[in-house]
């Protein structure tokens, strides 16, 4: 304190924790503190101490969402590997009829044109695959762009169609047409989706259920136009005295014997994706019957409506 010409040296603290410190000054041999003085900066010390604990809080939560959002995207990308290898089974078995076939077929000007058509789209097909699962995998800055959220919907039931299809589920979709672009970041609201029908499959370890997927243009008296996306299933329902702590971190209701025994993460880092893009996530349940999850997105105030059903 001496070689920093300091009167007072303070410690924040808060919650029995050694925050920081804080040295006043300069020195001064003649000056007395009394204790009015020291009252009014132990009071500052405790409002700063309250302050910097609170931006720490923060600091760590965006760590921990950060992590989280990695950690829920590898979940979703073990069930997208398995419908990507479901997905390019049916092209990649035209392509190997096509090279086994032609050699004997090569004078045959109908067949190679017309296999040789199929095979090129099947070959986009795939590219374009491959294209998605790893553009999911690697981002990792928000990138808003104009959304089809019935294209969206299409591509995420795809990929968990094999899953559902061995369970005995079945998947039906509801999709508005001429629905407007919405200004997304097209794999976190994939993230989102993925994430909603994965809990819709695992609420049903039995099967043989209905997963529906509705989007509409939803417009209220004076407030603003949102799209609405729900995910409904028939499982198992959720407990009244659950639902309240449903997008808290770390909270499941899934048990070690289910079907995917998750970490309690994947709600809350949709829930926080939805909110960074002005919307909101709620959710209706009742134990032995299912429950809905509703997906509310804002609608930009300027657009075209381009989106059609999907079925």
């Amino acid at each position: 304190m001496t070689a920093v010409r300091a009167t007072l040296c303070l410690a924040l603290r808060n919650k029995g924790r050694l925050l920081g410190l804080c040295i006043l000054g300069p020195l001064n041999t003649n000056s007395h503190i009394d204790e009015e003085s020291i009252t009014i900066v132990e009071t500052i010390a405790r409002i700063a101490a309250n302050s910097l604990d609170h931006h720490l809080t923060q600091d760590d939560f965006r760590r921990s969402s950060t992590l989280m959002r990695r950690t829920d995207r590898l979940r979703s990308l073990e069930i997208m590997a398995g419908g990507f290898a479901h997905e390019i089974r049916n092209p990649l078995t035209s392509i190997k009829t096509f090279v086994q076939l032609a050699p004997q077929r090569q004078q045959d000007p109908v067949f190679i044109k017309e296999f040789s058509k199929l095979a090129i789209e099947d070959i986009h097909r795939i590219e374009r695959l491959l294209h998605e699962i790893l553009d999911y995998a690697s981002y990792m800055t928000p990138r808003p762009t104009e959304v089809d959220v019935n294209h969206l919907v299409a591509s995420c039931i795809g990929f968990i169609s094999s899953s559902a299809a061995h369970r005995g589920i079945q998947v039906q979709t509801h999709l508005s047409p001429q629905l407007p672009l919405l200004l997304l970041d097209r794999q976190q609201i994939k993230q989102v989706l993925l994430n909603l029908l994965l809990n819709a499959l695992d609420a049903m370890p039995s099967g043989n259920g209905i997963i529906q997927v509705h989007t509409r243009l939803v417009s209220e008296g004076d407030h603003p136009a949102r799209v609405q996306l729900e995910v409904e299933d028939e499982g198992c329902g959720i407990a009244p005295d659950h639902l309240e702590h449903i997008f808290d971190p770390f909270f499941s209701t899934k048990h070690s014997n289910s079907v995917s025994e998750g970490a309690g993460l994947g709600l809350t880092t949709a829930h926080q994706i939805v909110r960074e893009h002005g919307g909101t996530l709620t959710v209706e349940s009742r134990v032995g019957a299912g429950s809905t999850f509703s997906v509310h997105l804002p609608v930009p105030e300027t657009g075209p409506t381009v989106s059609a059903a999907r079925e």
